[in-house]
């Protein structure tokens, strides 16, 4: 548990977490440097530059699977009478439909 959520518990929403922080930086209260610092410091990752390598080295596979994916939606898609370009809004459902 951060210090935020043991002194203010109920302080739950993240923008009142993030007006909090930088309250606390200005005043000179807090030993994180930034928001990012504070934010990984008590999760697995201890760090943001940890986040940043974990993402840099799962993107290029994310981005292969979800090109295969997109390709499949929208061949099922176009089977069924669909767009041929399925966008955001249309991913969950026809996810739904080939799995």
């Amino acid at each position: 548990m951060s210090l935020v959520d043991t002194v203010y518990p109920h302080l739950n929403a993240p923008h009142t977490q993030i007006s909090l922080f930088w309250g606390l930086v200005a005043n000179g209260l807090f030993r994180y440097q930034n928001f990012a610092e504070y934010a990984t410091s008590d999760t697995m990752a201890k760090k943001p530059e940890a986040v940043m390598e974990l993402l840099e080295r799962v993107w290029a596979p994310a981005k292969v699977s979800a090109d295969r994916e997109r390709t499949a939606l929208e061949a099922y898609a176009k089977q069924h009478g669909g767009p041929a370009n399925v966008e955001a809004w249309d991913w969950r459902y026809y996810a739904e439909k080939v799995a």
